[in-house]
């Protein structure tokens, strides 16, 4: 199968579901807020699940990451 941008978000929000429907950590490393607002979406309670969080590089999507630590969920910003 070809990669392409569809596919592969289907594919992360596939394997988020099922990392999130099993309980476990995780922490969603995009800096695609299109993705990230299918999450929020996907899982409305998401905020109140333990051990969840949102990684971006350095400027890449600061006002998404922004928006997402005013909204109390964990958050790290990694520099390369």
């Amino acid at each position: 199968m070809p990669w392409c941008p569809l596919a592969l978000q289907q594919n992360y929000l596939r394997l988020a579901d099922r990392i999130l429907d099993a309980g476990h950590p995780v922490s969603f490393a995009t800096h695609d807020a299109g993705l990230i607002n299918e999450l929020l979406r996907r899982h409305p309670g998401l905020v109140d699940v333990p051990l969840v969080e949102f990684e971006m590089l350095l400027g890449l999507g600061t006002s998404t990451l922004d928006r997402l630590r005013a909204d109390n969920f964990t958050t790290r910003e990694y520099s390369i």
